[in-house]
């Protein structure tokens, strides 16, 4: 009996592992997931972003629950991946795009796919109705210091608005997708280093809101070719830090390391990436 309760319980946990969103992308330092080929082509055509009504689970409890349904439709961002300095402004549309797949002429790999899942903290107030962008580059934080490479393609950026609908709230999961960004198998790797993230207030009504904890961020690249690759970002789980609450920007590694670029919410991302913090 207690041989059969021993099997049941371990079956259990590893179903429980299999659906906890933070299981799903193995953390694996600075080069990520590795890559792999998918099993089938995309068939879809649109670029959209969604918002995917989840939670996460609460501190100190089991973490399981069902996989998130998709909900709607709430917002398009379609990023581009330019050489610095010159980043194109981000085009945004509030319904889906019906057009062929683009490709990037550079490697002849289009269509190209990229997606961010993004998991809010279940810390108290850890929601929030500020605006976000979210970049991806090269580079590196050592000894304190963030070090860009101004050799490598910016990636982004990816918007998402907390004021809007019911994005970034509580133990809540968003995503945003994209099939019109650029890029190559070879290079994805290394543009996805770093992710910085610009906080920027909604009003003044919201201020008092606008304070951000996220739990992880997750990001997927694939290309027509069957090459994809995955990257994990995570924060730690201590309420206390990893809070995105003035108006900077902040960068983000694999390994969890949390670094706030204080007094920097004036600069635009291309002065951001061609210093050193």
């Amino acid at each position: 009996m207690k041989v059969s309760l021993l099997v049941g319980s371990t079956l259990l946990a590893l179903v429980a592992a299999g659906n906890n969103p933070l299981n799903r992308f193995e953390h694996s330092g600075e080069l990520g997931a590795p890559i792999t080929a998918r099993h089938r082509r995309h068939q879809e055509v649109d670029a959209f972003s969604q918002h995917w009504n989840g939670f996460l689970p609460q501190q100190g409890q089991e973490k399981t629950y069902p996989w998130p349904h998709q909900e709607q439709v709430v917002q398009e961002v379609v990023p581009q991946l330019n050489k610095l300095p010159f980043v194109q402004q981000q085009q945004q549309e509030q319904r889906p795009i019906h057009h062929p797949f683009p490709s990037d002429p550079r490697f002849g790999n289009g269509p190209i796919r990229m997606e961010m899942e993004i998991g809010t903290s279940t810390c108290n107030k850890a929601g929030s109705d500020a605006l976000f962008e979210f970049w991806f580059v090269g580079g590196e934080i050592r000894d304190g210091r963030v070090y860009f490479d101004h050799y490598i393609d910016l990636v982004g950026p990816f918007r998402i608005d907390g004021d809007i609908g019911k994005h970034l709230e509580k133990g809540k999961i968003d995503t945003i997708s994209t099939n019109n960004v650029r890029g190559s198998v070879w290079s994805i790797q290394s543009n996805t280093k770093l992710m910085i993230i610009k906080k920027t207030r909604n009003g003044i009504f919201n201020s008092i809101s606008d304070g951000w904890k996220p739990a992880y961020v997750h990001v997927s690249w694939s290309d027509s070719r069957n090459n994809s690759y995955k990257k994990a970002f995570r924060f730690r789980g201590n309420c206390d830090v990893d809070w995105l609450e003035d108006n900077d920007y902040y960068i983000v590694n694999s390994d969890g390391e949390f670094h706030q670029l204080h007094r920097s919410g004036k600069f635009s991302i291309e002065d951001v990436v061609s210093r050193t913090w």
